[in-house]
């Protein structure tokens, strides 16, 4: 017999806490309108997370979020020890730093076609410290601006417009200027110490205006 987890139905305006929190195959979960779920420790979801409330991440040690590929509409960052991704995830509709940064490790981020990343700077940044992409998808003549960096401590953003044809575009920071793009040796001199990979999901019809930022000791 098949089973349906109901686990949470909040009500307007209320919030609740949780030190763990995991979404079951199948499962209904649901954060209401002006209501927020603050969680302390790892989030693990295997359906996405429902609703136009807010999924805040609040401990005090590193966390590990995890949806498996699922979705949530508004995911809060406030962590000074940071967060670590687990899976690759999608943010439907806002991102919002208050402290800490999030780590991708081999995972994408998706921030959808009309979401928004808001508070980040060189604090508070999204890490592409491995494979993973912040990709925003559907990305069109609106500028958006990719809050990354390489490290927990470098802080390069990268803004894009796209003048051609809508796509999801990637961005992933690399530690150096490489001499083949993404691979080989790192140039020693005369070069900003960074570089950007940035991809399309379609190939062709891409036509990107970039402004990349860079740290003063990365050049």
């Amino acid at each position: 017999m098949k089973r349906n987890y109901l686990l949470l139905l909040l009500s307007l305006l209320s919030v609740s806490s949780f030190a763990q929190l995991t979404v079951q195959s199948g499962a209904t979960f649901f954060i209401q309108s002006g209501a927020t779920v603050t969680v302390q420790g790892d989030v693990t979801s295997n359906a996405d997370i429902q609703g136009s409330g807010a999924l805040l991440m609040k401990g005090s040690a590193l966390q590990t979020i995890n949806l498996n590929g699922f979705s949530v509409q508004n995911l809060q960052i406030d962590n000074a020890a940071n967060i670590s991704l687990g899976g690759a995830a999608t943010v439907g509709t806002s991102l919002a730093f208050t402290t800490g940064k999030v780590s991708l490790n081999g995972f994408d981020l998706s921030i959808g076609s009309a979401a928004s990343i808001t508070g980040a700077d060189n604090t508070k940044f999204v890490v592409t410290n491995s494979t993973g992409r912040l990709v925003k998808n559907a990305l069109s003549t609106t500028p958006f601006t990719y809050p990354v960096g390489f490290d927990g401590s470098s802080y390069n953003p990268t803004s894009i417009t796209q003048n051609g044809t809508s796509d999801d575009i990637g961005v992933r920071c690399l530690q150096n200027a490489l001499t083949t793009g993404a691979t080989g040796a790192a140039f020693v001199k005369e070069v900003v110490d960074a570089s950007w990979s940035i991809t399309e999901a379609v190939a062709g019809g891409s036509n990107l205006s970039i402004t990349s930022t860079w740290n003063a000791g990365d050049k």
